[in-house]
């Protein structure tokens, strides 16, 4: 299997299957039945085979098969080719169409795998986006610089150890104090007490003599007495400013603890700060090493991936494989999985064989020239034509694989493989200006085969399609890439300007030369959404146009239904203060959350951030979802319009054409419930959601009634 996964490959059958239609040239199917010569029977038989292989009915043809049809034609004419009769030149004309139609499958599926690269991109720019933000984290963490908070807390630290040594000098003085005092307390109490007891012993001996000596002894007692009294006075006061002094020396004890404990508290900020150092440097190591993984994932993506299995989802389907019905290669396919491989391996050589067959077409076309001149010129120009829609494809890609290399090599700080990736986006620019150059030059050459073939009628739709590409790239990419000169002379050098007919005028809506046509599809974009958000539904119908005339019914049935939300919206919001549909987004119910999504789709959406891609009148945004690759744009009249296209919402989703049969009826129910609200049967939105999944209830078990 060629392509990567089921939805790759539908798609891929889906623009083949188109392909298919485009396969056949002027001049296939009126060679049937030209007579009984065995070379015209073979010119026949290929003709019908070629007309078989383009047909546009019924499910599209196979790969292979097709493969097999093309080249059955080709070997089945090649002997005829040789000639110089009108049968080598039928001959040539059908085997420049089988050729074509080869060109055109490889086309298809250079397209196929344009878009798969483009699947890619969101995974790298996710990867780039976590290599900038780990390194903006280690940057941010490595800043962290705590020195002047180390300088800050020793400062402190110094200034409360100073505060604590001189309040412990104090107190060392004032203890000295207070043990001299309580030193000189003690010693008068001592001697206080000697004179006691002399007093004592002299007071026993009264008893013992005279009168006289009594009296004299009496005098020794009351001195002794008077001595003892004043050292217990002096030792009282000496006890007294003992006392004070202890005061003193508590609050010099009440300092130095809290200096200690202050001192004690900056102690654990410094290790506070050094964890938080610590912790930095540790966040900082971590996010240079997830900057390091993203940057490993991205050169996996880019570069190294190997198989076809993504590298995200390498891991998960080695522990699920047994889960799944098909193998790897059959999931993912057998092109490489990393970016650069992808394109060098898988996409240019996809487009280099697209090319090659397209060109060989021509050259085989130009064969018929003499005498089949006229349908020689129509298949050279259609050969031409489509060579120059793989050239301006094959552009597109490469524009787009060089932004994302430049992405790659632009960012801060610089990743490891920055300047290579630098090397290939300026390489892979100059290929998409070269490309460029080459559908230019393809397309002039369709235009000036188309308009000398003679048939200009026949080919009127070819040669406007042509001359639009030509103005297209002409505008897009400027006079830097081919001559402008070259648009004044897009005729065959052989061929005669016809006087009767004007050159094309340019329409008056026409943007100018300098805008940004992508920019002018953004700001309509923009304008959609928030009309869409303010509920101005007419507007948001404005927006809409039909993919061909068969879509018209599904865009009106579409716009009836938003008129229908809108007036539904305009009478619960004059009735009860809000507009159903905000009720019904502030009280979401499972049976009318179908609802709520198309009262509100798109909400989620922002302009600024979608790949939009414009070439001339066509838009597409790419989503890089598998089930809706892309959303189509067209401008009409000068305004650009959502494109809406029911064959491919069925191709989507199977269950659409439900969808669609039902948007009529969905739309009726809104204009049934809203002369409800008018009148007051209903007095709440609440009540509204009743009457609505009522009826929805309604239409679900009878989903076929009128």
């Amino acid at each position: 299997m060629n392509e990567r996964g089921v939805g790759v490959r539908g798609r891929w059958r889906r623009g083949v299957g188109r392909a298919a239609v485009l396969a056949a040239c002027a001049g296939t199917l009126w060679l049937a039945g030209c007579g009984e010569d065995a070379d015209e029977r073979t010119l026949t038989d290929a003709s019908i085979k070629l007309a078989s292989l383009s047909a546009g009915a019924g499910a599209p043809i196979p790969d292979q098969a097709a493969q097999s049809g093309f080249q059955a034609v080709i070997g089945s004419l090649q002997g005829l080719t040789g000639g110089d009769g009108a049968v080598a030149a039928d001959a040539s004309v059908l085997v420049s169409s089988a050729q074509r139609g080869l060109g055109l499958r490889a086309a298809g599926k250079a397209v196929v795998l344009q878009r798969e690269m483009l699947t890619m991109f969101p995974s790298i720019r996710a990867q780039l986006e976590a290599w900038s933000r780990h390194n903006s984290a280690a940057q941010a963490a490595a800043a962290y610089d705590p020195t002047p908070e180390f300088a800050r807390i020793d400062r402190d630290v110094r200034a409360r150890q100073d505060e604590a040594d001189k309040a412990r000098a104090e107190r060392a003085r004032i203890d000295k104090q207070i043990s001299e005092l309580i030193a000189g307390v003690t010693s008068r109490m001592a001697q206080s007490g000697t004179f006691r007891e002399q007093a004592g012993a002299l007071q026993l001996q009264i008893a013992k003599v005279s009168a006289t000596e009594g009296l004299r002894l009496t005098e020794q007692i009351r001195e002794l007495s008077r001595q003892a009294d004043g050292l217990e006075r002096e030792a009282r006061e000496l006890k007294a400013q003992a006392d004070n002094h202890q005061v003193e020396l508590h609050g010099a004890e009440v300092s130095i603890g809290k200096l200690e404990s202050q001192i004690k508290l900056l102690a654990e900020s410094r290790a506070s700060v050094q964890t938080r150092q610590s912790a930095s440097q540790a966040r900082a190591a971590q996010a240079r090493g997830d900057a390091q993984q993203a940057a490993g994932v991205i050169a996996s993506l880019v570069d190294t991936a190997t198989g076809s299995i993504p590298p995200m989802l390498a891991d998960a389907v080695a522990a699920t494989r047994g889960q799944f019905e098909g193998t790897p290669e059959e999931l993912f396919g057998d092109a490489p999985a990393a970016l650069t491989p992808f394109v060098e391996q898988a996409f240019t050589p996809a487009v280099e064989e697209a090319a090659r067959q397209l060109q060989t077409a021509a050259q085989t076309a130009r064969k018929a020239n003499t005498l089949r001149r006229s349908s020689s010129q129509v298949a050279v120009g259609e050969a031409q034509q489509s060579l120059g829609e793989v050239h301006w494809n094959n552009a597109a890609g490469l524009d787009a694989y060089a932004q994302m290399l430049e992405e790659l090599a632009g960012t801060t700080p610089p990743l490891p493989s920055g300047t290579e990736y630098a090397a290939r986006a300026k390489a892979a620019r100059a290929g998409a200006t070269e490309a460029k150059r080459a559908a230019f030059e393809a397309y002039q050459s369709a235009k000036s085969a188309y308009e000398a073939s003679g048939a200009k009628a026949e080919v009127a739709t070819q040669i406007e399609e042509v001359s639009r590409k030509l103005n297209d790239i002409s505008r897009v990419v400027g006079a830097g890439v081919m001559d402008a000169e070259a648009l004044n002379s897009l005729q065959d050098p052989g061929a005669e300007e016809p006087a009767d007919e004007p050159a094309p005028e340019e329409p008056a809506d026409e943007p100018t030369a300098d805008a940004d046509p992508v920019e002018q599809l953004r700001s309509a974009i923009r304008t959609a959404l928030e009309a869409q958000a303010a509920g101005d539904y007419e507007a948001v119908i404005g927006f809409m146009h039909p993919a061909t005339d068969d879509d018209q019914d599904f865009v009106d049935a579409s716009a009836g239904l938003l008129r229908g939300i809108g007036r539904l919206n305009s009478a619960t919001e004059e009735a009860f203060g809000q507009s159903f549909s905000a009720w019904l987004a502030a009280n979401p119910d499972p049976m009318l959350a179908g609802l709520a999504a198309m009262a509100d789709a798109g909400a989620d959406q922002d302009p600024d951030s979608m790949d939009l891609r414009v070439q001339g009148d066509e838009g597409v945004a790419l989503t890089g979802i598998a089930e809706m690759p892309e959303i189509k744009f067209r401008r009409v009249g000068g305004e650009w319009k959502q494109v809406y296209s029911v064959e491919e919402l069925k191709t989507l989703n199977p269950m659409a054409a439900t969808g669609i049969a039902m948007l009529p009826k969905i739309a009726a129910a809104y204009e049934s419930i809203t002369p409800q609200v008018e009148s007051g049967d209903l007095g709440s939105n609440a009540e509204v959601a009743n009457a609505m999944k009522a009826e929805i209830m309604s239409l679900m078990q009878n989903p076929g009634g009128g």
